[in-house]
């Protein structure tokens, strides 16, 4: 099955993650600490901000790994799938 991601991808690049507790790569940010969450449409949309865009793109699971760069600051890679 093909999964079209071209909406969540728009949606995603128009914010910006900053520390917190708000989000998932806020909160990857704020601890440190990689995160899984095993199906973010069981999420609140106060915890996973993306949870309609990813469950209109038929995302579920996800993965966020703190970055970390002395030249480039720290930063958030996350996986969803």
């Amino acid at each position: 099955t093909k999964v079209d991601i071209s909406e969540f991808r728009k949606k995603s690049e128009s914010l910006v993650f900053r520390p917190n507790f708000h989000c998932l790569p806020g909160r990857v940010l704020s601890m440190k600490q990689p995160e899984w969450c095993e199906d973010v449409r069981k999420e609140p949309p106060d915890k996973f901000m993306r949870v309609e865009a990813a469950m209109e793109a038929g995302l579920a699971a996800a993965l966020a790994l703190p970055l970390f760069s002395d030249a480039a600051g720290s930063s958030c890679g996350h996986v969803l799938a």
